[in-house]
């Protein structure tokens, strides 16, 4: 009883993550989280007793380079959200005044200003655990210790994402380990609208996060489509490729602009108003995606199988005289 409370409870993570297996919880408070790391093991000659010596790894240099991004998101969200404010988004000049330019340029710098706030907490928080000794996974091949086993976001893998599942997997990554193994991976049917529907209960009851996870899933079906029948055209070239790489990053930094509006709005009709003014571009495009794509001809894999191995073969190569 008391090992579940303390877990329940734990000060590392109760105010805003990340989230930690109780596995992994009890592990850290019996000291098996650093098992396989042992430096030194000893024995006095004179007597049968042997003792073990494990030294812990310092996470003072990662808890001082966390704390430091922690506070300088804050201080860019303090500084730059009064002019990019959320508010603006309802109001009546900003909807009616601006073109359609403007309001998704105006959308995507509030909802990185927004997400400033959340790199904010959640860093901090990683260093908090990181500080009392929970976080570490293992040495790297340097021997550096690395502080990655709990983290709620991947602020690089996200904002560098070229695809709008590779976002998510990096936006509140616990949380999402959470509603893979409870929902995704046991659900026999209808997988993604369960997962994002307790996803949305699990927010709470504004409209807005319910419209945002009923996106969420419109768009993650749209972006699956897309890669499925339109990606192996672009495969043929590293110049095509490299194209497809640049317009996807592009797509997916609208999407998530786009999709995520309800979530800074939180208001039904406010929303629904800002998307009409949208135009509803973004499920305009989507729906032609879902019709079009599916119905164009097929490539050949023969071209895009041989030119990924032509490719891997020179990252190989490239390798191995580096190694040598």
């Amino acid at each position: 009883m008391l090992e579940y409370f303390s877990y329940v409870f734990h000060f590392q993570a109760l105010m805003a993550g990340p989230v930690i297996f109780y596995r992994d919880y009890i592990d850290f408070i019996h000291g098996r989280n650093i098992g396989g790391t042992k430096a030194l093991t000893g024995y006095d000659k004179n007597s049968t007793h042997y003792d073990e010596i494990v030294l812990e790894p310092s996470p003072t240099p990662v808890v001082i380079k966390k704390v430091i991004i922690s506070l300088l998101f804050a201080a860019l969200f303090v500084t730059f959200i009064p002019s990019y404010s959320i508010q603006k988004l309802k109001e009546e000049n900003f909807l009616e005044n601006t073109t359609l330019f403007y309001k998704m340029w105006f959308l995507i710098i509030t909802a990185m200003l927004a997400r400033f706030k959340y790199y904010h907490a959640w860093i901090f928080a990683d260093a908090i655990c990181n500080n009392s000794g929970l976080g570490f996974s293992k040495y790297d091949e340097n021997g550096e210790a690395k502080w990655d086993l709990y983290s709620n976001v991947d602020v690089r893998g996200f904002e560098m994402a070229l695809t709008l599942r590779d976002s998510i997997e990096h936006w509140n990554k616990g949380t999402n380990r959470w509603l893979r193994s409870i929902v995704y991976e046991r659900a026999k049917y209808n997988k993604l609208m369960f997962t994002y529907s307790l996803s949305a209960l699990w927010h709470g009851f504004y409209p807005g996060y319910y419209i945002t996870f009923a996106n969420g899933a419109f768009f993650t079906i749209v972006a699956r489509t897309a890669r499925r029948n339109i990606r192996p055209y672009f495969l043929g070239s590293k110049k095509l490729k490299f194209l497809y790489d640049a317009l996807t990053f592009i797509s997916t930094r609208l999407t998530m602009a786009y999709l995520t509006l309800s979530f800074l709005i939180l208001e039904f009709m406010p929303s629904v108003r800002m998307y009409l003014h949208l135009y509803l571009f973004g499920h305009v495009i989507g729906l032609i995606i879902l019709i079009i794509a599916p119905r164009l001809p097929k490539i050949s894999h023969t071209k895009v199988i041989e030119v990924e191995s032509k490719s891997s073969q020179e990252l190989i190569n490239g390798t191995a005289r580096k190694s040598m």
